[in-house]
Formats: C-alpha cells, structure tokens, sequence
C-alpha cells in the first residue's frame, strides 16, 4: 500500500507544490490553517449521498454537500480545514480520492478558499 501511494501521490505532489507557490505568489500566507474545498464527483445522487455521509464528522470538522453540476453530474463539496503544507495536502487528497474511486466516484478539482 505504502508503494501505491508513493507511485500515486508523487505526481500529485508536484502539482500541489506548483498551487502552493502560485497562491504564494497572490500573497496568500501559506502558514496556519486554510479551508480547502474538494469536489468529488459520483456516478449518481445515492453514491454522492453515500460519500457524504461517509464523510460526515459530528465535530463539524468536515462539512460535506450535494449538489448538481451543469451538466447533471452528482457531486459532493467537502470543505475542511488543512494546514497549506504539499505532504498534508498530498495525504487527504490521496485518502478522499481513494474513498471516492471506492464508491464508483472520482475526485475532480480542489481548492483553497480565502
């Protein structure tokens, strides 16, 4: 599992490091805890229904909706807060992708909110 996830993370990492210093860049401050919103996109309404509940925190430390695209796709947006580091980034992404691609679903986009 470990290799899966070096294999996978790895491009993924590069990408993330490029965001980081293009937000950086925008003057955003890269310390602390940011809300980062992920899109995930489900092959029905039951699927996204299923992830959103899967992601489901009491805390609160995760809110999870559904919603409709465009284009009629079922879609969940996860917001949770992270810490802006690669590796942080690198580790959910790969855990929520690898939920998602579980129940049939992918994930589509992420991004920070400010």
């Amino acid at each position: 599992m470990l290799a899966d996830y070096a294999a996978v993370t790895e491009p993924i990492q590069f990408q993330i490091d490029a965001q980081l210093a293009a937000l950086s860049k925008a003057g955003v401050a890269l310390s602390g805890s940011k809300v980062v919103e992920l899109f995930i996109v489900a092959p029905t309404k039951a699927v996204a229904d299923d992830l959103r509940q899967r992601f489901y925190h009491p805390d609160g430390s995760m809110n999870a909706t559904c919603d409709t695209a465009e284009n009629g796709d079922s879609v969940v947006r996860l917001r949770i807060e992270l810490e802006l580091k690669a590796s942080v980034l690198c580790s959910y992404l790969w855990s929520f992708s690898k939920i998602a691609s579980e129940c049939g679903g992918r994930l589509e986009s992420w991004k920070v909110v400010l």
